[in-house]
């Protein structure tokens, strides 16, 4: 006798109770997954935008070029001079950098430290690197370099009187040295310098003849030397803006900003600056 065999498995057919069930269940899977999927967008959408995380490295990783512009260097804060003020700048301006010695203190006292300040310029040379070499003198201490400077050189207290216009004790000085990119704005500067002096500003026909020069071995320093008039301008008293070269300097950056953006110079800690205006409401933020 021959035997069929079904490969058809009969089911029980679901209650009415059973299929309310499973498609209350089906709703409630349906529900949860659109309520994580509209978590999900109002996390990513709906939220104020993050700050920009900020990560510091050295400037060399970066890539980009150095500043345009010379840090005050001046005197340290808090120090007020009385009387008069000398600020004496020697700028070497080199293929890859430009260099700045600075000395900013009581006339009197750059005026009694001159015999030694000045034959230390002289001496000064460029290694194959272009970095500046010295013979540090006599009772010179050289202190570490940070971001602002290269390093800092203190001068002994000059052993002369000081001069009747300066009755305050003798004290050391410091020589600040500095390296900013090539290319600096020298109109600019000396300006700035002055007016840090109290003076008024000088133009490029004259800036020639308000300036001096040192000999260094292999070039030639360009000395900037300014006294203020009267009681100088206390640190507190505001600086003028940085001066920066109006140059277009490339970048390694590439970058796409959104037509309503509007690119402005950069300044002196910034290689690429936008503003992104707001017409609807006026406003503008950079």
């Amino acid at each position: 006798m021959a035997t069929n065999f079904s490969t058809r498995t009969n089911r029980p057919a679901l209650s009415t109770t059973a299929n309310r069930a499973n498609a209350r269940l089906r709703n409630k899977q349906t529900f949860t997954l659109m309520a994580l999927v509209w978590t999900a967008i109002a996390a990513t959408g709906c939220q104020p935008n993050e700050e920009i995380a900020v990560r510091q490295m050295p400037a060399w990783k970066t890539g980009l070029p150095e500043p345009r512009a010379l840090p005050s260097m001046g005197m340290p804060a808090g120090k007020s001079i009385s009387g008069p003020r000398r600020m004496v700048v020697a700028i070497a301006a080199r293929p890859d950098a430009t260099w700045f010695f600075k000395i900013d203190d009581r006339a009197g006292q750059v005026n009694a430290s001159e015999s030694i300040w000045k034959p230390f310029l002289q001496q000064v040379q460029f290694d194959d690197r272009g970095q500046p070499q010295w013979k540090l003198p006599e009772n010179w201490q050289a202190m570490p370099g940070n971001q602002d400077r290269f390093a800092t050189l203190k001068l002994p207290a000059p052993t002369s009187e000081p001069s009747a216009s300066d009755s305050s004790p003798a004290s050391s000085l410091d020589m600040a040295i500095s390296r900013l990119a090539a290319n600096q704005d020298l109109l600019s500067n000396v300006n700035r310098w002055r007016g840090q002096l109290g003076l008024p500003p000088t133009n490029a026909d004259e800036l020639k003849s308000s300036l001096q020069s040192i000999e260094y071995v292999g070039g030639q320093f360009i000395v900037f030397d300014g006294v203020s008039t009267g009681s100088s301008p206390s640190a507190s008293t505001p600086a003028q803006p940085p001066a920066v070269n109006d140059e277009t300097i490339p970048i390694p950056l590439e970058y796409s900003a959104p037509d309503s953006w509007v690119k402005l110079p950069p300044t002196m800690f910034t290689a690429v600056k936008f503003s992104k205006s707001a017409k609807s409401t006026g406003s503008e933020d950079q």
